[in-house]
């Protein structure tokens, strides 16, 4: 959230996530722009938001199935998609 009068810019690291392992990718996606990103720890992910203006991210665990790198994506439709009740396996190759 950015409750100031001016734009801010920060760097997000997932790394600083409690419980992130270190040793694998992610999918970041943020709600408002639809945008996917994979990131592994230690990557830092620019962030600017307007006055007012918020982003909302889920992050999710990248996995290797027959060859292919998935994650369970959820209801892409929710402020937290990632605490949606389906998730259906999905290759990052079609996100990112």
């Amino acid at each position: 959230f950015n409750v100031g009068d001016e734009n801010i810019t920060d760097c997000l690291d997932i790394a600083n996530i409690p419980g992130i392992d270190k040793e694998r990718d992610y999918v970041m996606y943020e709600y408002f722009s639809g945008k996917y990103t994979r990131v592994r720890a230690g990557d830092k992910t620019e962030i600017t938001l307007d006055p007012d203006g918020l982003s909302v991210y889920s992050i999710y665990p990248v996995y290797t199935e027959n060859g292919e790198d998935m994650i369970l994506l959820g209801d892409s439709k929710k402020y937290v998609p990632i605490a949606s009740e389906n998730k259906v396996p999905t290759p990052v190759a079609a996100l990112v």
